[in-house]
């Protein structure tokens, strides 16, 4: 096969400064992207702000021969976002690809967390995506194209203990993105939104010592877990020939692979009860038979309204 490329495309990076998002920037730009960093330059706890991040990036990329403008900005404020895609239109005339990957993490018992800290989060994960993506939708429409990559936690996919605000917003992205993905497919739009749920040893990790205490553990995750190593999901994911969209791939340094969310057969009954439920349990929860639940989000509801159908008509 040959060589994906990237000519003529312009990429959004939001936390494109460190870690993964750096490393995506850099692998679109020598691909032949043109690309726009966003980064505010604060530390794995959102904290403090430095200039400097997102413009060595971009500068790096100059230096090689590409095209790269940076934004020193916290992409969850008001305004931001739009800013952002103003700034690739105007530096290159048209936005093809966003790479959302501004994040950070502060751990503590959910119970002492604050609504501030909670809404802080927020506005970074959740409302800097949904900012971003409202503003660069309509070119997405008029032009019929567009290539979204959201990225959230692998470790906190299923939840958290410490992290529970976080964990909560990677929830939330990965319910956009499918919305995304069913608004582009209900408008037949050559748009597709993708998550990917990447494992490797960044600025937030290096943060956090707690969570992987072990020293010789954590250099042996630093060696083997580079964040370079997702680039190569985040590139197939994000090319013209990518044919998924809607899905959540969890990837790490020399690995891809699909998580899918499914559905049992589950039980059936016209006198369904409480008592029934419990007593057939090991039912409810066995993997026999299980479908996987994608594209428009009616697909889990419209069994039971056809059985409504049925039933109400007397054919059920």
């Amino acid at each position: 096969m040959s060589e994906l490329r990237f000519d003529g495309r312009v990429a959004i990076v939001t936390g494109g400064g460190r870690g993964i998002g750096k490393a995506n920037a850099l692998a679109l730009a020598r691909r032949g992207a043109a690309v726009v960093i966003n980064d505010l330059g604060c530390d794995g706890f959102g904290h403090g702000s430095d200039p400097n991040i997102a413009e060595a990036v971009a500068e790096e990329i100059r230096q090689a021969g590409g095209k790269a403008v940076a934004q020193c900005a916290d992409i969850g404020a008001p305004d931001v976002a739009e800013e952002l895609a103003g700034l690739a239109l105007s530096e290159f005339g048209r936005v093809d690809i966003v790479l959302s990957n501004a994040m950070f993490e502060r751990l503590a018992p959910f119970y002492e967390i604050s609504r501030e800290e909670v809404q802080a989060h927020l506005n970074t994960d959740v409302f800097g995506a949904w900012s971003l993506l409202k503003a660069v939708w309509p070119h997405f429409e008029k032009q019929n194209y567009g290539r979204i990559l959201i990225s959230v936690s692998s470790s906190l996919l299923g939840g958290g203990t410490g992290g529970v605000p976080y964990a909560m917003c990677k929830g939330a992205l990965v319910s956009f993105n499918r919305s995304l993905a069913n608004i582009a497919r209900v408008g037949n739009l050559d748009i597709k939104s993708n998550v990917i749920a990447p494992y490797a040893f960044t600025q937030m990790w290096e943060a956090m010592p707690s969570v992987v205490p072990d020293e010789a553990v954590r250099d042996a995750t630093r060696r083997y877990l580079p964040p370079d190593g997702i680039a190569p999901t985040a590139l197939a994911l994000t090319h013209e020939s990518c044919p998924a969209s809607g899905q959540i791939f969890v990837c790490a340094n020399g690995k891809v692979q699909r998580f899918f969310y499914a559905k049992s057969p589950g039980i059936e009954a016209a006198d369904l009860t409480p008592e029934l439920i419990i007593e057939n349990f090991d039912q409810l929860e066995s993997p026999d038979g299980w479908e996987e639940v994608i594209g428009v989000s009616m697909q889990t509801g419209t069994p039971f309204m056809a059985r409504a159908i049925e039933v109400v008509s007397g054919k059920g």
